[in-house]
């Protein structure tokens, strides 16, 4: 059989086990294997138990479960309720202003979070109750909430660009730095459109417009800052040991979660249960993301040993692909799968096939690494399965799905809009790496 029989077998294989709903790890893994036994029997299985323990102890995957606990703490022990209303203390006077609060918080958060459903139920479940004591339109609250939750996967520190430096064997803290600017410029994408589309709001239906309360006047600076510095001062210690190269990716989420315990204690209402909560939450998130990447391993062995990365990588080679006409290629593949799976699954299932392409047409993968995290980004709120939709319509028991998918229509234009940026402006990933001497 050629590599295109083995090809197709494997996608078929994978898509058909898809369809039920079976677990992707499940489906990655079964699709590995049995194309390995229809070329060659039972010959290569030997190699399993290595391949397993290999992928079990990744040492770039070892600060995962330090940064899922890390933000599984800041929301339990309430720090990220008293950080979005301390937030409000300066942004209620603008146009949108919880609005704007929302994404600012999101952006915030992401800095320590590294998840995009955390940070979209961590700030959601504070920021719904008072916008729609505000009157805030629905769509504008969970499209709002829902789209800037997804920063969570894009702003240092990332889950998923740990994941696409795990399969690439690129340095976490390269990728992390690469996607400070494009986080940025993000983030204040998303503002532009909150602000505009506040404005307008204002002036075509004002009776709609949402209306200031008494606590929003009552807050005192001192009581703001109290809300804010914690997270702030995280932030700073977290990434500042990263970046100033005095401790690794793992050594920096410790030292943030040592941190957040403290001011957890001192300043929230963490207690010694709930941090057994968060830390059995965080092992679940783990064990998940291990057993996906072990069989994402298995299926990149198939593909290595059948050698279809070889074969595909020569054969868009030979079609005279461009750059942009492969990238835009990517994109296509990317927004349908967004609609079905998960971000981290739809990495370790294209990245060993992706990563050999691009680096053939001269595409830099720490580039790549941003571009793909976008593309996911819009993955996690398109429908059908666009997973902070889900998290968001949790959040709130009144929250209509249809609601939630008008609401994020705008911003999924704008991550649209922002992948075209990117690619016409590749710079901007290479300032803060250059900056740092990687």
């Amino acid at each position: 059989m050629s590599w295109v029989g083995y090809f197709a077998l494997m996608a078929v294989l994978l898509f058909a086990l898809m369809i039920p709903g079976t677990w992707i790890a499940i489906c990655l893994g079964i699709s590995g294997l049995a194309a390995l036994f229809v070329s060659d029997g039972f010959k290569y299985f030997s190699t399993l138990g290595t391949i397993t323990w290999n992928a079990a102890i990744d040492f770039t995957l070892s600060a995962v479960p330090v940064f899922m606990l890390m933000g599984e703490v800041i929301v339990a022990s309430g720090l990220s309720k008293n950080f979005f209303r301390g937030l409000m203390k300066w942004g209620r006077r603008i146009p949108g202003s919880l609005l704007h609060v929302s994404v600012v918080a999101c952006a915030i958060f992401s800095a320590i979070s590294g998840s995009g459903p955390a940070t979209a139920s961590g700030i959601g479940s504070i920021a719904i109750p008072e916008m729609k004591k505000r009157r805030y339109p629905a769509p504008q609250i969970y499209g709002t909430l829902a789209s800037s939750g997804t920063l969570g996967i894009l702003i240092p520190p990332s889950l998923v660009l740990i994941l696409y430096g795990s399969l690439t064997d690129l340095s976490i803290v390269k990728l992390f730095s690469a996607a400070i600017v494009p986080g940025l410029i993000l983030t204040g994408f998303f503002l532009v459109y909150t602000f505009g589309s506040s404005v307008l709001l204002q002036k075509r239906h004002p009776e709609k417009s949402p209306i200031l309360m008494a606590e929003d006047e009552d807050m005192t600076t001192g009581q703001a800052l109290k809300g804010i510095l914690p997270l702030i001062i995280t932030i700073v210690v977290l990434l500042g040991s990263l970046y100033g190269g005095f401790a690794t990716p793992i050594e920096s989420a410790a030292l943030g979660t040592f941190i957040v315990l403290v001011f957890g204690f001192w300043l929230g209402d963490l207690t010694a249960a709930k941090v057994y909560e968060s830390a059995k939450n965080a092992s679940k998130s783990t064990v998940m993301c291990i057993i996906l990447m072990i069989t994402a391993k298995y299926f990149t062995f198939a593909v290595s040993r059948l050698n279809i990365n070889r074969y595909l990588t020569q054969w868009v080679i030979d079609a005279n692909f461009s750059p942009v006409a492969f990238l835009a290629v990517i994109g296509v593949i990317y927004l349908i799968l967004g609609c079905f799976m998960d971000g981290g699954s739809i990495i370790v299932l294209t990245i060993p096939l992706l990563a050999p392409i691009a680096t053939e047409l001269g595409i830099d993968l720490v580039w790549l690494a941003v571009y793909i995290t976008i593309l996911v980004q819009i993955g996690q709120v398109t429908p059908p399965m666009g997973l902070n939709l889900f998290i968001v319509q949790g959040v709130d028991r009144d929250c209509k799905f249809g609601d939630v998918c008008r609401g994020v229509v705008p911003y999924i234009a704008a991550m649209c809009i922002f992948c075209v940026f990117l690619i016409a402006f590749p710079q901007m990933c290479a300032w803060v790496p250059a900056l740092l001497g990687y």
